[in-house]
């Protein structure tokens, strides 16, 4: 777990940012204000309408820790730091405008480093992450991902199968062009459902179009093993497989299901207007007590608890308890919600707009921050792995971030 450090002024940050971006400031009768001095060794920064003159010295061309940068970056203080290095995820307030022995100042750092983003969070209120982005080599959106073993899934728009093996994603030839909305595999007997009935499964050696009894979108799939798995999708389609063959199942609903999942004791999809299917003694059941009209995007069941999460838009995040009752968990923002996982202690929730939210326990979930290079992407879906957490979405958007 990455340590806390105390809040800081959400002032400073900011004056700081300015600073640092732009190496100058700006006031009502003046435009652009530059900060000077008359060497790097002068601890007094004069601002100046414009530009220093030829017997001065612009700060942001001294060296970041010369008396002259560091009385225009911090002044009389306080000053940000982090410690030991740029790449540390621990940040505090000098009031004394000093960083501690070797520690470093903010405005050494990259808007990229862990050290930038982790004074970011803390000013603005947020956790800080170090999620890393992966090139997927795809500039499609992806839809959906799951693991097995040592591999990692992702499928998405127009056919788009990725394998992620030894670190590398690599685009596989599944054989068909229609778009693919989620993946399901155990070792390596891998379950892909798109649109227009479109199952494919790989058996290790080759991929197959499975046929089906429906030509309906499938829009989700999850299996205790690889003997028994089922499908969901649109017009309250729900197919079964037992090893040998696919079977519809009856779930007298007429609506899209949207998402599946499960554990070996209970089995539960979800869809439009708070549905939610419970599968019982071999039969679906509607839950009639969500107490919500959202449409659900996804479901998850925890496989030692029993408790299930389900999320969608409009900012819904629901929790059904062992003992049966559904109660809504409060959100620190109101965003559409694509995705929910749970590692067994952390509750992950990602959506649109990069929206990554984390809950640990049944403490409050906070909004994650975390720096991407090519900005925040809509994120569509999780899949937590033995070492590391993996989120996708729109544009091949792939990010990481690794179990401590």
């Amino acid at each position: 777990m990455y340590p806390r450090a105390p809040a800081l002024s959400r002032r400073a940050f900011v004056a700081l940012l300015f600073c640092t971006l732009v190496s100058a400031g700006c006031r009502e009768d003046c435009l652009l204000v530059a900060s000077c001095c008359t060497s790097c060794d002068d601890a007094t920064a004069t601002e100046r309408c414009g530009e220093c003159s030829a017997e001065e010295t612009p700060a942001y061309l001294c060296p970041k820790r010369s008396a002259c940068a560091l009385a225009h970056y911090i002044g009389e203080g306080p000053a940000l730091c982090c410690e030991g290095s740029c790449g540390s995820i621990i940040g505090y307030e000098a009031g004394e405008a000093i960083c501690r022995g070797e520690d470093v100042y903010l405005h050494e750092c990259a808007v990229e480093s862990d050290c930038f983003q982790i004074h970011r969070a803390l000013a603005f209120g947020t956790l800080y992450l170090p999620f890393h982005e992966e090139s997927s080599g795809s500039g499609m959106p992806l839809s959906a991902l799951w693991g097995a073993e040592d591999q990692v899934w992702a499928v998405g728009a127009q056919g788009r199968v990725l394998r992620r093996e030894a670190g590398l994603w690599r685009a596989e030839d599944a054989g068909c062009s229609e778009h693919l909305t989620a993946v399901w595999a155990s070792s390596d007997d891998v379950w892909v459902v798109g649109y227009s009935g479109t199952v494919l499964h790989y058996t290790g050696a080759r991929w197959g179009k499975v046929e089906v009894p429906t030509s309906a979108l499938l829009t989700g799939i999850w299996g205790r093993s690889a003997t028994e798995i089922w499908i969901v999708g649109e017009a309250g389609t729900i197919l079964r497989f037992d090893g040998m063959s696919w079977q519809a199942e009856e779930s007298s609903v007429s609506a899209t299901i949207t998402a599946i999942h499960g554990t070996d004791a209970q089995v539960v999809a979800v869809g439009p207007e708070g549905l939610v299917l419970r599968r019982v003694d071999g039969r679906w059941q509607r839950d009639r007590e969500v107490g919500s009209e959202a449409l659900l995007t996804s479901v998850f069941v925890d496989e030692v608890q029993g408790r299930v999460w389900a999320c969608g838009l409009a900012g819904t995040l629901l929790e059904r308890t062992p003992e049966g009752r559904w109660i809504q968990r409060e959100l620190p923002l109101n965003a559409a919600l694509t995705a929910v996982w749970h590692d067994g202690e952390q509750l992950w929730v990602v959506g649109y707009g990069g929206t990554i939210l984390r809950g640990v326990n049944d403490a409050p979930l906070e909004v994650v921050s975390y720096f991407t290079a090519a900005g925040a992407a809509d994120l569509l879906t999780i899949y937590g792995g033995p070492r590391a957490l993996f989120v996708a979405g729109a544009r091949g958007a792939v990010l990481r971030y690794d179990w401590e």
